[in-house]
């Protein structure tokens, strides 16, 4: 495993999901690594995320580097003006982000074709693995394929229906994740903007 002290450089801002009301929204905060496994959190923003972070939490912070790994950071203090953390876990596989919720936040169009049935609607929550959209879906076909239109770029995925209930639609993602990729850095950048906005 890598060291935190190699991993993050002190005093450097960095970007990460953390987990707020049921849910991983974008966060930003300055890293200061104290050894091997142990960092300190400053500076964290939206300060109401900081607020709420608690012993055992897990933040996913983005190390852009050559590699662009995602660093699983879990909280063990919350004190005052920072949180002492330690590093869990550190990976390339971005399929280890979380769920990020999107509705409410940007919009994001879906267009799902399940066999010869094809319906409109927009993303309620989506990592690198699977997709939440808001839509009507009856369809006795496992297998959809799912447009995803956000910035004007667009996403082609092929996925396999976990679930719909409540005009709700879960996919799990079987193909496309190149193109996934991208729409969801676009997607990430824009989250991280409007929190800072926010």
């Amino acid at each position: 495993m890598i060291e935190a002290t190699k991993l993050f450089r002190a005093g450097r801002r960095y970007r990460a999901f953390a987990p707020f009301e049921n849910s991983y929204i974008p966060v930003t905060f300055t890293v200061y690594p104290l050894g091997e496994k142990k960092l300190r959190l400053r500076h964290i923003f939206p300060l109401k995320v900081k607020e709420n972070l608690k012993s055992g939490d897990v933040l996913y912070v983005l190390v852009e580097d050559k590699n662009r790994l995602i660093a699983e950071v879990r909280v063990e203090e919350n004190l005052e003006k920072e949180i002492r953390a330690s590093l869990d876990f550190v990976t390339e596989d971005r399929r280890k982000l979380p769920r990020i919720k999107v509705e409410g936040l940007i919009n994001v169009k879906a267009n799902v074709r399940c066999g010869q049935k094809e319906a409109e609607g927009k993303v309620i929550d989506m990592s690198m693995s699977s997709v939440s959209v808001r839509v009507t879906v009856s369809t006795s076909s496992e297998v959809c394929f799912l447009d995803l239109y956000y910035g004007g770029r667009r996403a082609g995925i092929k996925g396999k229906l976990i679930r719909s209930s409540d005009n709700v639609a879960v996919f799990e993602v079987i193909e496309g994740n190149g193109e996934l990729t991208e729409l969801l850095s676009k997607i990430y950048t824009d989250l991280f903007l409007n929190t800072q906005r926010a």
